[in-house]
């Protein structure tokens, strides 16, 4: 399910939101999409990471022509 919503993001050219955030740390610069996703125009690549119990782990990277 979680690769479906990477292709999607990649697709549509938008950064889904973070989820759970409700309130980022203001002393860590990072770019967090809080709320509502947000378009991407130059968005190339995107990650899905997959970790289990017992060591089954899975990275997988999906890209489009720009």
């Amino acid at each position: 399910m979680e690769l479906v919503a990477v292709l999607r993001a990649l697709e549509q050219r938008r950064l889904p939101p973070t989820a759970h955030l409700r309130a980022a740390d203001p002393d860590f610069a990072l770019d967090l999409v809080q709320g509502a996703a947000r378009p991407a125009a130059d968005l190339l690549y995107a990650l899905s990471n997959s970790f289990a119990f017992g060591g089954t782990n899975a990275v997988l990277i999906a890209g489009r022509d720009g």
